[in-house]
């Protein structure tokens, strides 16, 4: 018996009439008195994936720990663990530890009991078992974890596993499942701690300090958007449509004009007001009767008071709006919200299918906010009718309605939209294309006011790189200038892929790859003449079915502990948005039949609506059109030669990086490369190592520096002077001169290429596989090098 067949079967295999027991061949793990159900087999290979990165505790306590997330009642788990005690053959100072650590394991489980439900249940419960198992020592360690999961899921040793052992070690086994559960009160000393720890990941709430903050100065909105890389884009395209939209003014009648006739006459007025007839006075009297006040004067009208006007903006959020639709949209509806006279009161709304939802237009974040809201209803002519119906129409209120040309079409729209249509102001319907077309109801008719086209691409992309400002005030631990731009500036290498069905898929028609890296990245390959887009940064764990049509494009779909969820990837625009599936049991595996996702669970076949992301129980003879049904990861064609030859036509990517310094030759170099101007491109070199100029200081160990992405680290090798060279293990090397008025440097780490180049004030160079072709600003390889290499060179010499 190998050693790792032992250590399985001695961790799976429970004592003889332990409190746990294997029951139904293997299937389910029972209490030993009353044979409830603690966990099932399947339930346990999941969990055990989830905890294996920080290693395995023994089984009892886990089971304990995940019987504590149940309801069941505590003193009957009590009484078992007490007779069990009974029948262990106990002396002198070990029956009073055992008692103590019974009692104070049940006051835990009563810890975790208190807890509320939704924080103990769910996908949620695997991150309170994290931060429970973190606490008490492995009996597994993380290095053979995964293949003790693996003969668990195989099977192949059940009938070792499974069967009851001997009393042998019982006592300590007993003793140590007790203890590691007591062990978590010096951590947790009650329920709000522990709650406090899984919301927050502090065991104390910082106290607060008394700070006088200054008075925020007001700002412009527009401002305040193209001040953030992320929506850049967004404050460009509403600066445009600020000055395409010109929304009529409501003109007031000639006889509601705010001055009029005589009123009254008065002794009290301005000189301009003065009867005539007190100019007919000679000097002398008609200076006596102003002193006086005895003068007379004309007393006009009051004017009535301005008329307070409230705009209502209705912007639709439903399927049509997604992606680009709604950044354009809700860039028209900020340019509405601007566009206003002084005395208008503005309201937006969102429109889903069933909702109304109030948004902020009025500051960053209310605007983020607002691009983060979806609704999977095909229209909102609900909604629509309930908030027109329900708004009394008044005079000082005006409606503006937001959405996509193909919503306004849609029959199950227009039977709503029909009745309420004359309660509307004006209609702005948008497209794709970047058409949008403005129209004003009056009486019920509508009127073309205007028509405009915008290029979508270059106003809604923040990388229009020759508007980025360079930081001069980032310090050494600032984010790199090319990590704060989405997308990433350049393209991306292949690098740390593993291309295994699993993971990897061939877009039919050798259209491009699709593939999920090591780091948790999303990476697309339009094909072999440019590298790799990132379109999903951090995807979650689990397994990956992929599904493609022509029509709809690329779903992704991942399965695992804490997630199901449904991707759907536009290929034309690499816009990605993603859908829950509602269903709220664990799924070991998903199908394909006829290109739509079936799984069975518990008993059922259940069929998954892209659209909706509903899990809905089908007749499975309904949708079996051949006599074996195949998991999805082996329905598709995977050329593991084809995927080559998009992803890596021929170059090399330096993946460990020790040093980074000035060599003899004056040129920086990395290990024993040089980075070196070859006529007209920049490559790395290797070269004999001789004087080296400054100190050859190690790069510092790497850590992670990106919130969206902990998998991704970086190394840092800084000079005396405050030059940095962040090593970015993607395959980037960014360099950042001590002298903040240098524009930053981000280059790709390629050997077999010439080497390509971006700098944070928007210039390019180098090879176009990495960064494309077209709409950018390049330099030539020798004014790149002496613009921006050799000016940080000298920056550390």
């Amino acid at each position: 018996m190998t050693d790792i067949l032992k250590t399985t079967v001695n961790y799976f295999k429970p004592p003889y009439q332990y409190f746990w027991c294997w029951a139904e061949g293997g299937e389910v793990i029972e209490w030993n008195d009353d044979g409830e159900t603690i966990c099932y087999r399947d339930d346990l290979a999941l969990i055990l994936e989830s905890i294996a990165p920080k290693g395995v505790p023994q089984l009892g306590t886990l089971l304990l720990l995940l019987a504590a997330f149940q309801d069941k009642p505590l003193d009957r788990v009590k009484d078992l663990l007490e007779d069990l005690a009974s029948r262990i053959p106990l002396e002198g100072e070990s029956i009073e530890n055992i008692k103590n650590f019974i009692v104070q394991t049940i006051e835990f489980m009563k810890v975790i009991q208190r807890l509320p439900k939704s924080l103990r249940s769910g996908n949620h419960r695997i991150h309170l078992l994290n931060e429970l198992v973190a606490k008490v020592p492995n009996r597994i360690p993380p290095d053979k974890a995964q293949e003790v999961i693996a003969m668990l899921n195989a099977g192949t040793w059940d009938n070792l596993m499974i069967k009851g052992g001997t009393s042998k070690n019982i006592l300590r086994t007993f003793t140590i499942d007790l203890e590691n559960i007591s062990h978590l009160f010096d951590y947790f000393k009650n329920t709000d701690q522990l709650e406090l720890v899984l919301k927050t990941g502090l065991h104390q709430l910082p106290s607060s300090i008394s700070i006088t903050l200054p008075a925020e100065a007001p700002g412009d909105l527009i401002t305040a958007l193209a001040q953030d890389a992320k929506t850049i884009g967004l404050s460009r395209l509403a600066k445009r449509l600020l000055a395409a939209l010109h929304i009529p003014m409501h003109t007031q009648g000639v006889s509601d004009l705010p001055f009029g006739g005589i009123s009254d006459i008065s002794n009290r007025g301005n000189l301009d007001r003065l009867l005539l007839s007190e100019l007919a006075q000679d000097d002398l009297s008609l200076t006596a009767r102003l002193v006086n006040n005895e003068a007379l004067y004309l007393q006009r009208e009051e004017p009535p008071s301005p008329l307070v006007k409230e705009r209502i903006i209705l912007l639709d959020n439903t399927l049509k709006m997604w992606g680009i639709p709604r950044v354009f949209g809700i860039a028209t509806a900020l340019a509405c919200a601007q566009n206003r006279k002084d005395n208008v009161v503005v309201k937006a709304y969102m429109l889903g299918g069933e909702l109304l939802k109030p948004i902020n237009l009025v500051s960053k974040a209310g605007v983020v906010d607002a691009l983060e809201q979806l609704d999977v209803h095909l229209h909102c002519g609900e909604t629509l009718y309930q908030v027109l119906t329900n708004q009394k129409a008044t005079p000082s209120a005006e409606f503006i309605f937001i959405t996509d040309e193909a919503t306004i079409n849609h029959p199950g729209f227009q039977s709503k939209f029909a009745e309420v249509k004359g309660l509307l102001s004006f209609l702005i319907l948008i497209n794709r294309a970047g058409r949008l077309q403005f129209f004003q109801y009056l009486n019920g008719h509508r009127k073309l006011i205007s028509t405009s086209k915008f290029d979508l691409q270059e106003l809604n992309h923040s990388t229009s790189l020759s508007q980025v400002v360079i930081s001069k005030d980032s310090g050494s631990d600032a984010l790199p200038m090319a990590l704060r731009i989405d997308p990433f500036p350049l393209y991306f290498p292949a690098f740390r892929l593993d291309l295994r069905r699993k993971n990897t898929f061939l877009i039919p028609g050798k259209q491009g790859v699709l593939s999920i890296t090591a780091e948790q990245r999303v990476l697309l390959w339009k094909g072999n003449y440019v590298g790799a887009r990132a379109i999903i940064s951090n995807i979650e764990k689990g397994n990956y079915y992929f599904a493609y049509s022509k029509v709809n494009g690329l779903y992704l779909l991942v399965c695992g502990i804490e997630v199901f969820k449904l991707y759907h990837i536009d290929l034309t625009a690499h816009e990605v948005t993603s859908l829950p599936i509602k269903y709220g049991h664990q799924v070991r595996q998903v199908f394909l039949e006829a290109n739509e996702f079936l799984f069975f669970s518990r008993g059922s076949w259940f069929k998954i609506d892209k659209n909706t992301g509903d899990a809905t129980s089908i007749s499975f003879s309904a949708f079996k059109k051949q006599n074996k049904l195949n998991e999805v990861n082996y329905t598709y064609d995977h050329n593991v030669a084809e995927i080559k030859k998009i992803v890596n036509p021929g170059y090399t990517i330096i993946s460990k990086i020790k040093r980074i310094y000035l060599n003899a030759n004056g040129r920086l170099a990395l290990d024993g490369r040089e980075i070196r101007l070859l006529e007209n491109t920049i490559h790395f070199s290797e070269f004999t190592k001789g004087r080296q100029w400054v100190d050859e200081i190690k790069v510092k160990e790497t850590k992670p520096m990106l919130a969206d992405n902990p998998f991704i680290h970086f190394g840092r090798r800084k000079w005396e002077y405050g030059s940095e060279a962040i090593i970015d293990e993607r395959g980037f090397l960014h360099l950042r001169s001590g002298n903040r008025n240098l524009p930053e440097v981000t280059m790709v780490l390629v050997i077999g290429k010439p080497l390509a180049f971006w700098a944070s004030d928007g210039t390019y160079c180098g090879s176009y596989y990495f960064i494309g072709q077209g709409g950018q600003k390049e330099l030539p390889a020798q004014a790149f090098y002496r613009k921006y290499i050799q000016a940080f060179i000298d920056g550390i010499a």
